[in-house]
């Protein structure tokens, strides 16, 4: 139990054993009193609460390199295949390559000090480092550290405003970032918070 943390919501009447199990293992017990309720205890939920540091816990920390995407001048082995003993894929392999050749002619690679690879992401196998790419680790990080609400600001009548994404001219309504303080039409918002969760006024 001591990694384990339990969070309930109960629709009838509180149950003891329940809220004593919260209480424990350090998590939120609440009772729905109706539908509307309900939704705003789920939406406390959706949000991961913060891990709380332990007295003598020590931080794992996970190693991992970043190789650039470069391409390939010289007959070479594609260490995610070759050593494997699998074949190169297809979408990677240059068509001029010799039939006879043990070696993939592969047109572009991963390149790192110890080894370059077709294809991310991927365990070294000299080194044993994980290899992936900086999108790749935004995509991870962003579900840990999700995009906050814009807030939806009134445009005046005259102004001048445009979208900072798509550039269009913003008529009514504007949705302000709270970290950078940029405005965004209503598409851009949706498709900020819904796909890419993250603000490139910020970055």
């Amino acid at each position: 139990m001591r990694s384990v943390r339990c969070s309930i919501v109960s629709f009838g009447a509180e149950v003891f054993a329940f809220k004593r199990l919260c209480v424990t293992t350090e998590g939120k017990y609440s009772v729905a009193l109706d539908e509307q309720h309900l939704e705003l205890l789920l939406d406390e939920h959706v949000q991961p609460p913060p891990v709380q540091r332990r007295p003598g816990q020590q931080d794992s920390i996970v190693r991992m390199g970043f190789p650039q995407l470069r391409r390939v001048t010289e007959p070479s082995f594609c260490a995610c295949h070759e050593l494997n003993g699998e074949a190169a894929p297809q979408s990677a392999i240059d068509g001029a390559a010799d039939e006879k050749s043990s070696s993939s002619a592969l047109p572009r690679a991963f390149f790192c000090p110890h080894d370059f690879l077709s294809l991310l992401t991927s365990l070294s196998l000299l080194v044993g480092l994980l290899l992936l790419t900086a999108p790749q680790l935004a995509r991870a990080h962003q579900h840990l550290e999700s995009l906050p609400t814009f807030a939806e600001a009134n445009i005046a009548e005259g102004s001048e405003k445009c979208c900072f994404s798509c550039d269009e001219s913003l008529l009514r309504k504007a949705y302000v970032c709270p970290n950078c303080s940029a405005d965004f039409c209503i598409d851009c918002d949706l498709l900020l918070h819904e796909s890419l969760q993250v603000c490139p006024a910020c970055n």
